[in-house]
């Protein structure tokens, strides 16, 4: 993924990494990030708007070392 400024930690969560499924759990600690579109994770299951964006242009107009044998946009047009 493209200019995240952490891959590893997600933004929400407990434990290492933030991989706790506790993010906004009541009863349960957690801490949260300031900006999430810094992050590719936002809690232990759930990638961040912005890498969701970058994942759709790819499966939408990606090439065929990404996407293969065709794109979305290719796909689509098939029909």
């Amino acid at each position: 993924m493209i200019g995240f400024k952490e891959s590893e930690t997600a933004c929400c969560g407990s434990g290492p990494f933030n991989g706790g499924f506790t993010c906004q759990k009541e009863g349960h600690s957690f801490s949260i990030c300031s900006n999430p579109a810094d992050y590719l994770w936002f809690d232990a299951g759930h990638t961040t708007d912005r890498a969701n964006e970058q994942f759709a242009s790819e499966f939408w107009l990606g090439g065929p070392n990404v996407v293969a044998p065709y794109n979305l946009q290719s796909f689509l047009a098939m029909s």
